[in-house]
């Protein structure tokens, strides 16, 4: 019987296993590409006929014999490489540039995390008084068709807004707008 408070899926479900199989995926390219270019100019002169599986394996046993890379690759193909100094030399820039282009690749798909400036629809949900500049284009001094103008103020600091004129710290009373 499943336990009903225990997190349903199986091994690919934990988040460090996908980390894992993110960072293993290039590294195997690269490792596969360094042993085809390790064999074609130092090794046998010819392509290993070994694919992406044979790499995945041959990972972890490279960092096992690093002394002796043909002991990580099946035994018909080992014969193909040459020794672990010409092997590593022809590996190293593959494995980089594999390494290179994953960083990158999770750098672009990682997107906006963390304190990174909020926007709904577009604004700026944080508020502020507005900026002189950017009300300036709302003053008018006489009505303009299609703007409704909700009080008139004058340089003495009264508010009129349609009955008598207060001053601008209290509320206006627009009940006897005209």
């Amino acid at each position: 019987m499943i336990n009903p408070s225990e997190p349903a899926g199986g091994l690919l479900v934990n988040p460090k296993v996908l980390l894992l199989l993110a960072a293993m995926m290039p590294l195997a390219g690269g490792v596969w590409a360094g042993a085809q270019i390790a064999a074609l100019l130092f090794g046998g002169h010819e392509p290993m006929s070994v694919g992406l599986g044979s790499a995945l394996v041959a990972v972890p046993l490279l960092a096992l014999h690093p002394g002796d890379p043909a002991l990580a690759w099946p035994e018909d193909q080992a014969f193909l490489l040459p020794g672990p100094t010409a092997y590593w030399v022809a590996t190293a820039m593959p494995i980089t540039v594999a390494l290179l282009l994953g960083a990158v690749l999770f750098w672009l798909l990682q997107g906006e995390v963390g304190v990174a400036r909020r926007r709904r629809m577009g604004l700026n949900p944080e508020a502020r008084f507005a900026r002189l500049w950017e009300i300036a284009p709302m003053w008018v001094r006489q009505p303009v068709g299609g703007r409704v103008i909700l009080g008139r103020a004058a340089a003495n600091g009264l508010v009129r807004g349609g009955g008598p004129c207060v001053p601008a710290s209290e509320p206006v009373d627009l009940s006897c707008w005209p």
